[in-house]
């Protein structure tokens, strides 16, 4: 694993010109398998209230995995930890349990598009027009 100082998170963030309010984050972790069944936690997070529940809504065509909905819980936190050196302010979090599915999702090409379009919330260095 990487991870950069506090001091290189600045210096990302000079170079990347995060938009923080259009930060999103999303993430899944095993929690346990069986024969049948992998089961999963998945956690989303975002400034953006709308694109949070509006990624919410589509999850289970984004995902491969089943939510048991009577999980889900939304907090807001007036401060959160984006990432280990960058806390942010009011930020909504859902955090559920679900099922990982075998099944093929295909996606809506503007579903698709748009679920892309939420990792543009910085810019990659090294599409930078200084970048050496």
């Amino acid at each position: 694993m990487l991870r950069l100082t506090g001091t290189g998170g600045k210096l990302w963030e000079n170079l990347a010109n995060p938009q923080w309010d259009a930060f999103l984050k999303s993430e899944m972790t095993t929690l346990s398998s069986d024969l049948d069944d992998l089961r999963v936690s998945g956690l989303l997070a975002s400034r953006n209230c709308d694109a949070l529940m509006a990624y919410l809504g589509w999850y289970e065509r984004l995902e491969p995995v089943d939510v048991e909905w009577r999980t889900l819980e939304i907090k807001k936190y007036a401060t959160y930890w984006a990432t280990y050196w960058r806390e942010l302010a009011d930020v909504h979090e859902a955090v559920f349990s679900g099922v990982l599915s075998k099944a093929d999702r295909p996606l809506p090409a503007p579903v698709r598009d748009w679920k892309m379009s939420l990792a543009n919330w910085h810019v990659k260095p090294w599409n930078r027009a200084d970048w050496q």
